[in-house]
């Protein structure tokens, strides 16, 4: 299902790019029927090339790294530039109604105009290098959590989260163990992973092993969520193996932790799907607000009274829900940032919570950019390992 919406889209953007750049706008020679169809051959290896490496990875066959790597760089890099090619389409219908609007030939004016169109398509070219064929390596980020509501024992914990790591190729499972010596590194003093582990099945025991291996490395553990690709790509696959490896996954509960005297109480959520169309064990990725204000609910009523909460849930879409309840800190994954940002903010206008820190009242919710990708496109939202840190403010 996955491959195919990939697919479709990937389709629908040929279509608009042949459209604006070709037909409306450009050089001349353009227009020839020769030049779409060498665009479309392009765009067609381009997503053939990408589907072959998916389909095999997923599959478990093996496949040489380096062309590996080349066949999903030049996904990328086509990708990104028809996307570039679509941006400066405000620049292709100028070009365009200019040209229409001479009234007469001017061969200066014609000139320029073929100079602008080369500079654009340039800088479309210069762009898709850059993000699609040496994209920006993921980073830490730190994110200062400040309230009246956390309790001064609280003050100076470090909280690391790892979300959206979509492990499909074995060299993944080393950009994961990596992001968790990062989190080792930052002094975190607990491990949370928000959903979405792996998309290649082979793998999963590797994935687990790498975060199981590393609880010797958090005083107060690592715990786990689940995301909508744990459904997606069978539930119990990744139980089994949570179960093999002990595992602390929450479901819809939670554990009383402590931190320098004081505790505090840490949730988990499952991914509320809806429940009139699909299954918790399996189906497509609807997200349903009174499944999860039951989820939530659930959770709360197993806190002791007195304690501050930090919540885990894939999908952000509980953030109202969290803030009315007065959740401490809820965090979450899911969006990618729509895997385009600037600034530490997504661009996509769309999503109410989508990418960064959120808050209401002293009580916040951070969405993380995601660790990895199952779409190698990233454009200016950049793979991240968040590591919070609690202070007591305002009292």
């Amino acid at each position: 299902m996955a491959m195919f919406m990939i697919f479709l889209g990937v389709m629908l953007l040929l279509i608009c790019t042949l459209g604006w750049r070709f037909l409306a706008t450009g050089f001349p020679k353009y227009k020839k029927w020769k030049w779409l169809l060498l665009w479309l051959l392009i765009s067609a290896l381009a997503v053939g090339l990408f589907l072959f490496v998916q389909g095999k990875s997923r599959a478990g066959m093996p496949i040489d790294f380096l062309l590996r790597q080349g066949m999903v760089k030049f996904f990328s890099f086509w990708m990104i530039f028809q996307v570039s090619m679509l941006v400066f389409f405000p620049v292709w219908i100028g070009i365009a109604f200019s040209r229409w609007s001479l009234k007469k030939k001017s061969q200066a004016k014609e000139g320029l105009l073929q100079k602008i169109s080369l500079a654009f398509v340039v800088l479309a070219l210069g762009i898709s290098i850059k993000f699609g064929v040496f994209p920006d390596s993921w980073r830490v980020v730190e994110v200062e959590i400040g309230s009246p509501e956390i309790p001064e024992g609280l003050d100076g914990l470090r909280i690391a989260q790892i979300s959206d790591t979509h492990v499909i190729y074995p060299e993944d499972v080393d950009k994961v163990r990596a992001q968790i010596e990062a989190a080792k590194v930052g002094k975190a003093e607990l491990l949370f992973f928000t959903g979405d582990l792996a998309d290649t099945t082979a793998l999963i025991p590797d994935a687990v092993k790498v975060f199981k291996d590393a609880e010797k490395d958090f005083p107060l553990g690592v715990w786990f969520v689940l995301g909508n690709h744990e459904y997606f790509q069978g539930l119990p696959l990744f139980m089994a193996e949570f179960d093999k490896q002990k595992v602390r996954l929450l479901r819809n509960e939670g554990a009383t932790l402590s931190y320098q005297g004081t505790s505090f109480y840490l949730g988990g959520v499952d991914y509320p799907w809806k429940g009139n169309v699909f299954s918790r064990d399996g189906g497509g990725a609807s997200f349903d607000m009174a499944a999860a204000e039951k989820d939530l609910n659930e959770v709360l009523s197993k806190k002791p009274a007195d304690q501050y909460m930090i919540l885990g849930a894939h999908h952000p879409g509980a953030f109202d829900l969290s803030f009315d309840k007065k959740v401490g800190l809820t965090i979450s994954g899911h969006t990618h940032a729509s895997q385009v940002g600037f600034g530490g903010r997504s661009l996509n206008p769309f999503v109410k919570y989508n990418w960064g820190l959120y808050g209401k009242e002293g009580f916040w919710g951070y969405v993380t950019s995601g660790a990895g990708e199952w779409f190698p496109i990233r454009f200016g939202a950049q793979e991240e390992v968040v590591i919070f840190t609690l202070r007591r403010v305002g009292r």
